[in-house]
């Protein structure tokens, strides 16, 4: 699959894992938190995975959005769990080095699709 050669898909579910993996060590005493880390990391690379599917670019540079998107979410639920104390700041600052650069790859990764836009013929729209 095509999806799996993006670097933004593969950094985005090494993320999704590493976060995984700290909320279960973790995040024990507080479902919601855990629960939405999960869901908001899995986010990533599954709507980088749909996008790359996509045919046209407008289509693609949606689900990237959405992929960037969540990987805000998860750099605030870092700053929750460091709040909460429930990783140390070693622990935080590489957390958020890892979800700041799979934002700026995504970030790229749009940008780039946008351009495409740009080339491809417009469809016409279809009555409703």
């Amino acid at each position: 699959m095509y999806h799996e050669k993006l670097i933004a898909y593969q950094e985005g579910l090494a993320l999704a894992v590493l976060l995984g993996e700290r909320s279960d060590a973790q995040v024990r005493t507080n479902y919601a938190i855990k629960d939405q880390i999960n869901r908001a990391s899995l986010s990533i690379p599954l709507n980088i995975a749909e996008g790359s599917a996509r045919s046209s670019s407008r289509d693609r540079a949606h689900f990237y959005v959405i992929a960037r998107a969540s990987a805000a979410e998860c750099a605030a639920l870092v700053d929750v769990m460091h709040k909460r104390k429930f990783i140390d700041a070693t622990e935080f600052a590489a957390l958020k080095t890892k979800c700041n650069q799979v934002s700026t790859l995504l970030y790229k990764m749009i940008q780039s699709t946008r351009a495409q836009i740009n080339k491809e013929p417009r469809q016409p729209r279809q009555p409703r």
